[in-house]
């Protein structure tokens, strides 16, 4: 078991800083520091140690201990309760080291960072051997306040004396220092240790803390000097190692031992197995020729059944391919049949449905273009009779009113009124022409294609569309007719205003007679109007 050295006091001083938490330790692996953070109530441990040969041999520790060599390719673990430096001198770059420290915390971490005090000329336990690091109380502080907002400068000296107690006290003594055989008052610290934080952390300002002395590592005698103590620590914790080392040797070489041991006895056991397989494989062999000679006979055999079975499916497959043609061929012609049949009863049925359709489709437009010539010509009949009625009574109700003294220019005027409305009549005429010429084109268009289509099919939107152009054709004639008379009696009036100017003489003896002639030749222009109208129809 590892002799204790001064940082154990630390351990115990820290307790509360770590209870069910994770410690990062920087320092020597073989120290038995780690385990004495476990039985001090720490869940785990996690140890960078600077000399990769010691942190090899340490690897292999108990659960729960964690060990690394302190390199640039040590973990990034993170999370850490208390960071520990056992000596920041024995670390080649203290400051990176403190870096990786502070990245390696939780919030609420907490770091003890102990520097050696090379000063010291009495020690009571084996100081860390240290590199030529010149790290002292101050430059201390500066490397740790440069990475952590909180510090606290502690110092831990050494302190021996003898504990005289009562042995039959009543209750528990209250404990008494009495430092006056010190001529200082205390002795020089042995080491500085920073305590550095994101918070501000409580720990007790003064303790004594006792170590057992059966297993604490004794520096040297006073007067010795330190670095040859150093160099006596340094061969120690060689000598440890090679120790390690050599225990770790001898541990491979039983090893080895048991493994060769085990070999040889696999060997034997081999050797015996080799026997017993040759005879095995000769028997084997004899079995596969047997088996191989059974196959070929097997083989062969089921080669002449699979023909025989090939020979007789192809036979059957092509009887039922011909089979399957004959009962094709059969239903496609009857199908055939059948469609031909359904087709032409369709066809005929199609037949008889359009001629059908066509006859009453010619029946209804007969029909309706009958009755429509018979309402054209009796509306243009009562019309024109209408008209002239009115003409006549127009007229008469004019001439009563004609007096002597203005007779002549009322004449004038009303020439002038009759001029403007013959050449009213006129352009309504012209354009009703036109309307009834078109329409009869249209009409005459319509006939020859009826004529073409006679044999074929004649939809009854034809036969609609063509009654509808002869009741059109029918209406633009029954208007011209009716302008064609009101045209001629103006005529007529006009004539007999020119008469009367001419002669400059009163109406006529005798205007039931002239009425009678305008009627009569309204009558004529409407009859010579409906001639040409049946014409064109």
């Amino acid at each position: 078991m590892a002799k204790l050295n001064s940082a154990a006091a630390l351990v115990a001083y820290a307790e509360t800083l770590f209870q069910e938490g994770r410690v990062l330790l920087v320092g020597n692996s073989a120290s038995g520091l780690a385990a004495l953070f476990l039985e001090r109530g720490a869940a785990s441990v996690h140890v960078w140690d600077p000399n990769p040969t010691r942190a090899a041999a340490a690897r292999s520790n108990s659960s729960g201990i964690v060990v690394e060599a302190l390199t640039e390719r040590a973990s990034r673990a993170a999370g850490f309760d208390l960071l520990f430096v056992e000596d920041l001198k024995s670390i080649r770059e203290p400051a990176e080291l403190l870096r990786r420290g502070k990245r390696s915390l939780a919030r609420r971490g907490v770091a003890l960072i102990v520097c050696d005090n090379v000063d010291a000329e009495a020690r009571l336990s084996a100081s860390v051997a240290g590199t030529s690091s010149d790290l002292d109380y101050y430059s201390l502080y500066d490397s740790v306040a440069d990475e952590f907002p909180v510090v606290r400068m502690l110092g831990q000296a050494p302190f021996v004396g003898y504990a005289v107690a009562d042995f039959a006290v009543d209750e528990a003594p209250v404990p008494s220092v009495d430092t006056s055989l010190l001529k200082a008052g205390a002795e020089q610290p042995e080491a500085f240790v920073a305590l550095a934080s994101f918070e501000p952390v409580k720990l007790e300002a003064f303790s004594l803390i006792q170590l057992p002395l059966a297993e604490l590592q004794v520096a040297h005698a006073t007067g010795v000097n330190p670095s040859q103590a150093a160099e006596q620590l340094q061969l120690s914790e060689e000598r440890t190692e090679r120790e390690a080392a050599f225990q770790k040797a001898t541990q491979e070489l039983v090893r080895a031992k048991a493994e060769i041991a085990s070999a040889r006895e696999n060997a034997s056991t081999l050797q015996t197995q080799n026997e017993s397989g040759i005879a095995e494989l000769a028997e084997a062999r004899g079995m596969a020729e047997k088996a191989k000679a059974e196959a070929r006979s097997l083989a062969d055999k089921a080669q002449i059944e699979a023909r025989s079975v090939a020979e007789k499916a192809k036979a059957e497959a092509r009887s039922l391919v011909d089979k399957a043609q004959i009962e094709a061929r059969g239903a496609v012609d009857k199908a055939q049949m059948e469609a031909r049949s359904l087709v032409d009863k369709a066809q005929i049925e199609a037949r008889g449905a359009v001629e059908k359709a066509q006859a009453e489709t010619r029946s209804l437009a007969e029909q309706s273009r009958a009755e429509a010539e018979q309402r054209v010509v009796q509306l243009s009949e009562l019309e024109a009779v209408l008209a002239a009625q009115a003409q006549r009574l127009a007229f008469f109700e004019q001439v009563k009113e004609i007096d002597a003294s203005g007779e002549i220019s009322r004449f004038e005027d009303q020439l002038r009124t009759q001029s403007g409305e013959l050449q009213r009549l006129e352009a309504e005429l012209s354009g009703m022409r036109t309307v009834g010429r078109g329409l009869a084109l249209e009409l005459e268009i319509l006939h020859q294609s009826a004529a073409k289509t006679e044999m074929q099919s004649v939809s009854p939107e034809a036969e609609l569309e063509h009654t509808e152009l002869k009741l059109k054709l029918a209406e633009a004639q029954k208007q011209a007719a009716v302008r064609e008379a009101d045209y001629q009696v103006l005529l007529w009036t006009i004539e007999r205003l020119e008469e009367k100017l001419g002669l400059g003489s009163a109406v006529s003896d005798d205007p039931a007679r002239e009425a009678a002639s305008a009627l009569k030749q309204r009558q004529s222009a409407l009859g010579h109007q409906l001639k040409v109208e049946s014409r064109t129809s």
